[in-house]
């Protein structure tokens, strides 16, 4: 009663086309309080012609990922796309850690199924999670959003907007990017991360209206 998928094979496929068979897989996609921007770019023209190449096809082949099922990487093909014009040697070891994040969980995927009881679950356990009025483990048919914002986390004190878009328990579509505009606040930056996770639930909304279930 489940339907999953994984790119394990595409991990594989990178995994050997970047010669990274022997290196030791990483716990996470990036290394913490990582900030990228354009202070780092490289300064050395020749350097950075020289190894921008590869580069791009590690940040292309990591989008690629994170856009299908990998919504971990989502911040990681942000965060190291901001630096996709100018590279620096340092930052293809940043995009090797990300693909050997991958190498460590290669079957990492979504799966749908039906909805599971949540009797077993205490009251308390419940609120905590947010879902005292809930029966099962998700909605049926029902879009859920949940966003999230980080203040001041990147570089030039911008923060991060990021949204997770869930139908019948999975994600259907996700999303990391900095912000455009400097937050004051971190109430700013919620908000904005909130206004930007109900804009791109609006076309899903009426695209699910439309096959019948209605929101």
């Amino acid at each position: 009663n489940y339907l999953g998928f994984h790119q394990a094979d595409y991990v594989k496929y990178v995994i050997e086309k970047f010669n990274l068979q022997d290196a030791k897989p990483k716990d996470t996609p990036l290394p913490p309080n990582l900030k990228l921007g354009r202070p780092d770019w490289c300064k050395d023209k020749e350097l950075s012609d020289s190894v921008k190449r590869e580069y791009q096809q590690l940040v292309g082949c990591i989008s690629y990922m994170a856009t299908w099922c990998w919504n971990i990487l989502s911040y990681a093909a942000s965060t190291l796309g901001r630096v996709l014009a100018n590279p620096h040697p340092k930052h293809i070891t940043l995009a090797k850690h990300v693909l050997l994040y991958c190498k460590k969980n290669p079957y990492m995927g979504i799966q749908y199924g039906p909805p599971q009881s949540l009797e077993h679950m205490s009251i308390e356990q419940k609120t905590l999670m947010g879902i005292q009025d809930r029966q099962w483990s998700h909605a049926i048919n029902q879009i859920e959003i949940e966003s999230d914002a980080s203040f001041a986390s990147e570089s030039e004190y911008k923060s991060q907007t990021g949204f997770v878009m869930y139908f019948n328990g999975a994600p259907i579509h996700w999303s990391s990017t900095q912000q455009e505009i400097t937050a004051l606040s971190s109430s700013e930056s919620e908000i904005m991360a909130g206004a930007t996770s109900i804009r791109n639930a609006l076309h899903m909304r009426d695209l699910c209206n439309e096959l019948g279930f209605e929101q």
